[in-house]
C-alpha cells in the first residue's frame, strides 16, 4: 500500500488546574500540530488533553487523523495532574495504530501527581521503542530531566512560546522521518 503512514504522533496537554488562565495557548498549540499533522503524508496524529486524579485520568480525544479536524468540545478541565496514567493511555492508543516509529510529545506547566508514576510510564514507552518527549516551564528542568532524561525535554519561558517549541518539534520529527 502507497502512503501508509509510517509514523505515530500523539501530543499530550495538561488542561489541570493550573492550566486555566493558558488555555487559549494550549489550544493554538493543539492547532499548529493538528494542522501540521493530521493531513501530513506518511503521519497519523493523535491529540489528548488531561486532567483528573492518579488513579482517574480523564482524557479527551481533540483531534486525530481519522477526524481530520480539531474539535475543542466536551474537554473535562481543572483538576489535579495524573501526568503518569496520561501518558499510558497515549501509549495504548498509539499501539492501535499501524506506524512504525511512535512519538509522544508531553506538554505540562507543573509537577505530575506522582513522579514515580512517569519514569514508570515514560521507561514502559521506551522499552516498547516508543519515544517521549516533554516540554515544561523553565525551572523545572531537574524534574524534567529526572522523568524524562537529559536530552528528552524542552523548557519554555513563558506559555506564550509554547506554539513556537511545539513548531520546532514538529519539523524535527518530520524531517527525522
Amino acid at each position: 500500500v502507497i502512503g501508509k503512514p509510517d509514523m505515530d504522533v500523539g501530543l499530550l496537554l495538561d488542561v489541570s488546574g493550573s492550566m486555566d488562565s493558558h488555555m487559549g495557548v494550549v489550544w493554538m498549540t493543539a492547532a499548529v500540530f493538528g494542522e501540521g499533522l493530521v493531513h501530513t503524508d506518511g503521519v497519523n496524529f493523535l491529540c489528548l488533553t488531561y486532567t483528573g486524579s492518579m488513579f482517574n485520568v480523564q482524557t479527551t480525544m481533540i483531534c486525530s487523523r481519522e477526524t481530520g479536524k480539531l474539535c475543542l468540545g466536551n474537554v473535562d478541565q481543572g483538576g489535579g495532574t495524573p501526568s503518569g496514567p496520561a501518558i499510558a493511555t497515549m501509549k495504548v492508543h498509539l499501539d492501535r495504530l499501524p506506524g512504525k516509529k511512535k512519538v509522544i510529545i508531553h506538554f505540562t506547566d507543573g509537577s505530575p501527581d506522582d513522579s514515580s508514576s512517569v519514569v514508570a510510564a515514560v521507561e514502559a514507552c521506551r522499552r516498547d521503542g516508543c519515544e517521549v518527549w516533554a516540554i515544561g516551564l523553565q525551572g523545572m528542568e531537574r524534574q524534567l530531566s529526572s522523568q524524562y532524561g537529559e536530552e528528552n525535554y524542552k523548557t519554555i519561558s513563558t506559555i506564550r512560546e509554547l506554539p513556537e517549541k511545539v513548531g520546532e518539534l514538529l519539523k524535527k520529527l518530520v524531517m527525522a522521518r
